[in-house]
């Protein structure tokens, strides 16, 4: 019986769904100080070390990122990741308008979400997969339309080179019903 299921994990399909990112962002586990990981778990969890990963790999990237966040929070002004305690890299915001350092711990649900999201697109080796659940919790309706029309430009011509199909799951009548997603 065991010979059999390691003849599957060297399969073709199983090294392809190996590569599929699933994501159910956690305010509580996008806010919190964790120790480095590497990558940015499925609750968003070291979304600080993912975001320090992409500002050494391609400063370009990590641009681009901290650009369309402030285009869908204008009143963000910049991303900035402190060291902490224990050489562990904290998440803040800049409010454009008083140029206050805002902790993760205080920053809105929505803006943690839509900057997570933004995160998992721009990872380097971005896998051809990536799910998101329920992707409206938290997030202004108006603002959720702005992000469903990103993720159609990111499925159709890609972030890091390479289209991405998004798969999400919603409860939202606006998506489901007034969104023709690609």
């Amino acid at each position: 019986m065991n010979r059999n299921r390691y003849k599957y994990l060297s399969s073709p399909l199983y090294n392809a769904l190996r590569k599929v990112s699933i994501y159910d962002f956690a305010p509580v586990a996008l806010s919190s100080k964790t120790s480095p990981t590497g990558n940015m778990e499925m609750t968003g969890q070291g979304i600080a070390y993912a975001l320090v990963d992409i500002l050494h790999n391609n400063r370009k990237n990590f641009d681009e990122l901290e650009e369309r966040l402030k285009k869908l929070v204008p009143n963000i002004q910049r991303i900035v990741l402190p060291r902490g305690e224990n050489q562990t890299f904290l998440l803040e915001l800049i409010d454009r308008y008083s140029e206050h350092h805002i902790p993760a711990a205080d920053i809105s649900d929505g803006t943690l979400r839509i900057l997570a999201l933004l995160t998992a697109l721009y990872q380097e080796n971005t896998p051809s997969i990536i799910c998101f659940e329920e992707i409206e919790n938290g997030i202004h309706p108006w603002l959720l339309h702005k992000v469903i029309e990103l993720l159609k430009i990111v499925s159709v011509e890609g972030i890091t080179g390479q289209p991405v199909q998004i798969l999400i799951t919603t409860h939202s009548p606006i998506i489901s019903y007034k969104q023709k997603l690609v």
